[in-house]
């Protein structure tokens, strides 16, 4: 109520919130009186209620089965699935039906029946009057309350809360309709991405390893089973990310978890009788670069695995915004002025054009090759260390 009508009334704001109280302090009780009618025919509204629900659920069938029509029936010529759909959509038809007329009838049926209850109840509480409530009120009044209050009553049971309730019903079913095709929609559309996101790295892998074979076959005096050898290797080592990115479900690698992987299956290939330690922090790299790198530490690996001495100690750090990736042998090293292999030659181009990094060879009591690399892409943890 505003301000100026309080002050008309002659009312406090406290006075007025207390009468707001009071007018609607019989809700309750009239809630409660016209469920204790209904108390005695809860068989039959359970079965209205139930008979409710299932005509929504059918009323809403046909946009799910004309999409399941379209998709399983027609468009790829199944004809199995498309008679069993018709057979659904006339079930449906059929359950709208039925139930339409048990809910009708049901409806019917209690709201009678509860409100000859409610007459009788008036007509008793009537009796029980003294006369002098009779003199201080007209017949016309109670007449008009045993008629036409309880014909409003009769309306709202048998039409206004049935219609609420089914209009509830089917606006939560369409809510959860429109939901489920909007949820089916964003996978369909995640699964086109995923599947172009797939054959674009399927395209990219392809073509790094169609490059390597192009390096290998321009390289003279190659022993040929070393090379295949060499080739199977680095596309092992794709493949190796690959079910990295499979396992974790995003576009990151945890590089330690990747080295270790390929270390594993070097040594055994190459390692017989070699030591190999690690020293690996945990560190994510997004999974292009990955590929890169995982060619880059294959190579090297491979390389101090065959030219090294017994041992082979493995590192990857991250210092500042870039990763450092080592390994180290305790070999003769490179030569001085020597040229750098095959394999060497395509570490170095991977670590220019892809990683856009340097690579070092330092020989000091063996060869290290050092590898550094911006870290741009990554995220860094904990260290951890093994060893082969």
């Amino acid at each position: 109520m505003s301000k100026s009508r309080r002050q008309e009334m002659g009312l406090t704001r406290r006075e007025d919130v207390r009468r707001r109280l009071e007018g609607t302090s019989g809700r309750g009780r009239k809630l409660r009186g016209l469920t204790s009618l209904m108390r005695p025919y809860r068989g039959r509204v359970i079965l209205m209620s139930i008979a409710l629900v299932i005509g929504v659920a059918a009323s809403l069938a046909p946009a799910p089965l004309a999409a399941k029509a379209i998709d399983g029936g027609i468009i790829p010529g199944n004809l199995t699935v498309l008679n069993l759909v018709v057979a659904a959509y006339i079930v449906s038809v059929l359950l709208v039906w039925v139930c339409s007329y048990a809910q009708t009838f049901l409806v019917g049926w209690v709201g009678q029946r509860a409100l000859a209850d409610l007459r009788r109840r008036i007509f008793e509480h009537l009796q029980q009057m003294p006369v002098g409530f009779y003199e201080r009120r007209s017949a016309g009044v109670l007449i008009s309350r045993m008629t036409n209050d309880v014909d409003a009553l009769n309306s709202l049971v048998t039409d206004t809360i049935v219609t609420l309730f089914q209009a509830t019903l089917t606006l939560l079913g369409s809510i959860a309709h429109h939901a489920a095709v909007a949820v089916e929609q964003g996978r369909a559309v995640m699964r086109g991405v995923l599947a172009q996101e797939i054959h674009h790295r399927v395209k990219n892998n392809l073509q790094t390893v169609a490059s390597l074979l192009r390096i290998q076959a321009r390289a003279t005096d190659v022993d040929p089973r070393r090379a295949l050898n060499d080739s199977v290797n680095r596309i092992l080592a794709i493949a190796a990310v690959h079910e990295v990115l499979t396992e974790r479900r995003d576009d990151d690698v945890d590089l330690a978890e990747l080295l270790e992987r390929l270390r594993a299956t070097i040594v055994q290939g190459v390692g017989a009788g070699k030591t190999v330690t690690t020293q690996l922090q945990q560190v994510s790299l997004a999974g292009h670069t990955a590929t890169a790198l995982a060619l880059v530490f294959s190579e090297l690996l491979q390389n101090a695995l065959e030219h090294g001495g017994t041992t082979v100690h493995v590192e990857l750090d991250q210092v500042g915004s870039h990763l450092v990736l080592a390994v180290i042998d305790d070999g003769p090293g490179m030569p001085a002025g020597g040229k750098p292999g095959t394999g060497l030659s395509i570490v170095q181009a991977l670590v220019r054009d892809e990683l856009r990094g340097d690579i070092d060879f330092i020989s000091e009591g063996g060869l290290r090759a050092v590898v550094t690399f911006p870290a741009s892409a990554t995220a860094g943890g904990a260290a951890a260390s093994s060893a082969a």
